[in-house]
């Protein structure tokens, strides 16, 4: 954070410098701001408190799915974890919300071995029509 405040500072330290001649090198519109609101700028990054500010991994929400490698894993887990009484919306819901969209597209894709686009619902109905389909099958 320090290089990049430091790079800032040279940047308006020179900004400054060629302010005055705005009119001389004809870029009056690359000139907006005027030297108060330039300072005010780098005194905002200097005292910016970096704990603060989260990074990209900080911000990165926990997957509630283990670690799945196969499609097998991923029918096993269905099977254990996602079944649900389909006359119940509470139960489903309770599912939808206890997984990120990014979780139900793993699944999917490990399962269909394609990627969807669609909402938590659709990929969730998506699976319980493969496993119904499955199971109506093993049946017969």
């Amino acid at each position: 954070m320090d290089k990049n405040i430091h790079i800032l500072n040279d940047l308006i330290e020179i900004y400054k410098k060629l302010l005055p001649h705005k009119d001389i090198l004809d870029l009056k519109k690359s000139f907006k701001y005027n030297e108060d609101q330039v300072d005010s700028v780098l005194s905002y990054f200097k005292n910016m408190n970096p704990s603060n500010t989260k990074t990209a991994s900080q911000n990165k929400k926990k997957s509630n799915l283990p670690e799945l490698n196969s499609r097998k894993d991923a029918e096993e887990y269905y099977l254990k974890n996602m079944i649900h009484d389909k006359s119940d919306k509470k139960s489903k819901q309770k599912i939808i919300d206890n997984y990120y969209l990014e979780d139900l597209r793993k699944l999917y894709f490990l399962i269909f071995s394609s990627n969807s686009k669609d909402k938590k619902i659709i990929i969730l109905e998506k699976l319980e029509q493969y496993f119904e389909n499955i199971s109506r099958a093993k049946n017969l």
